[in-house]
């Protein structure tokens, strides 16, 4: 292996070292820090719906852009359910959507 590539490989071992010891270093560590978004939805009989469930394994939705087409989807799915309410807790955002109108928008 050329002595260049030995070097980049080096580094690229002493950085990852480092960011296991460095708390201020960008690492993978970086995505533990993304706070949750904190949201209820409920259904017309009041009871919560867990939008996880209807998520992929292992998807994460931190912004309200990404959670108000699943909010969407579950009222287009289940309008024997509907209205949903669904709150949002750090924005204040209340709405009502479903079961005409199922387009969860801001």
């Amino acid at each position: 292996m050329p002595w260049f590539f030995r070097f980049i490989l080096a580094l690229n071992i002493a950085y990852c070292s480092f960011g296991l010891v460095l708390k201020h270093l960008p690492t993978w560590r970086m995505f533990e820090q993304i706070e949750p978004l904190e949201y209820t939805l409920t259904d017309s009989k009041n009871m919560p719906v867990h939008l996880q469930d209807y998520l992929p394994k292992g998807a994460y939705i931190n912004t309200m852009k990404m959670l108000l087409p699943v909010v969407t989807f579950v009222c287009e799915h289940h309008r024997n359910r509907a209205p949903f309410v669904f709150k949002e807790n750090f924005s204040k955002v209340r709405m009502e959507v479903g079961p005409v109108d199922c387009n969860a928008h801001i």
